[in-house]
């Protein structure tokens, strides 16, 4: 434990040192993952599907605002899907802009959720932001749980769509047969519902763990976050139809389990050993307070000193010098002593 929390300071003290840099490769590493997806999953349009469009769209979200990335992979899903249906693309428009204005409302600062709720969903790791969430976020963020979920599902529902419309003209009726598919299967979408509501339980279980006034209260709710995982996820898989297959799930909610832990353990340690209970007042209240210090282990300062053979020639001559003054009479010693 000793070692590794050495090396998580040391990774700290290099990540603020060059905080910006990393921000910034970080953002175009999580933007080139999302828009390459998104090309993968709804490329349509073979233009837009180029790798120098997905490279300049990740250069300008490394330098931009969360938000504004989310905006650009709303704007690039349009464009693909408008190649492929015009009806699907205004009705993929009219979904997204309500789900815009519900998260931009109420929590925009996650931002990142939206994007990582879709992308990491291809990798059954999904389960790991609502843990991250409520092990560093608050309540609120279940807006952006939701809108994230939602995304997933309305992709493929997308992509089911325009397999259905490409290379078909349309009458009117048909359009309308068109509509009505698409939003009785987006509303009427159980395993959304269900996905969406495992994702907020998860997520207000993990706060409420952590928020408690015990020991380990951080670890406790990794753990129990896990464990309600998989539960809930069987449970809902056996009622409305699994969003993932069993070993999928169960192996992806222990990996997100071991990235929340990781992620938790960068934030800091907590030192149980070292708690203290401090009382003092005020004019209007006393207090007790029981304050844990974070666990922090300061790097070993190793002093290597080089003795090369000049210095150590140097060294012998005063010693030899000093050796042969003892030899030699003081002044006056003879007259005055003896």
């Amino acid at each position: 434990m000793t070692q590794l929390l050495v090396i998580k300071d040391k990774i700290r003290d290099i990540f603020r040192k060059y905080d910006k840099i990393f921000i910034i490769v970080l953002k175009f590493v999580l933007a080139l993952i999302v828009f390459s997806t998104l090309t993968k999953e709804i490329g349509y349009d073979e233009r837009l599907a180029k790798k120098s469009i997905t490279l300049i769209l990740s250069a300008v979200s490394a330098f931009t605002p969360g938000a504004f990335m989310v905006f650009l992979a709303s704007i690039l899903s349009l464009a693909h899907i408008f190649a492929a249906s015009k009806i699907l693309a205004a009705l993929f428009l009219v979904i997204i802009a309500i789900l815009y204005f519900l998260f931009a409302r109420f929590s925009p600062r996650y931002a990142w959720v939206i994007v990582a709720i879709p992308v990491l969903h291809k990798f059954h790791l999904a389960y790991m932001v609502p843990m991250i969430l409520g092990l560093i976020g608050t309540p609120v963020a279940s807006f952006a749980v939701i809108v994230g979920v939602v995304v997933t599902f309305l992709i493929s529902l997308i992509k089911e769509a325009a397999t259905i419309a490409a290379g078909t003209a349309f009458a009117a009726d048909d359009i309308l047969a068109l509509y009505t598919y698409v939003i009785k299967s987006f509303t009427g979408n159980k395993k959304m519902i269900a996905m969406a509501a495992v994702f907020i339980i998860v997520l207000f279980i993990t706060y409420i763990i952590r928020k408690l006034r015990i020991e380990h209260a951080f670890e406790i709710a990794i753990i129990g976050s896990t464990l309600l995982t998989i539960i809930l996820s069987l449970v809902t898989g056996i009622t409305f139809g699994r969003f993932d297959s069993t070993g999928a799930m169960i192996l992806g909610s222990v990996a997100s389990g071991i990235i929340a832990y990781v992620v938790q353990f960068f934030r800091f340690v907590l030192d149980y050993s070292a708690t203290k209970k401090v009382q003092f007042e005020d004019d209007d209240f006393y207090y007790y307070v029981k304050a844990v210090p974070k666990l922090r282990v300061s790097s070993p300062e190793v002093n290597v000193k080089t003795i090369s053979k000049a210095d150590a020639g140097e060294d012998e001559e005063e010693t030899d010098s000093y050796e042969d003054g003892l030899e030699e009479p003081i002044d006056g010693a003879d007259k005055d002593v003896f």
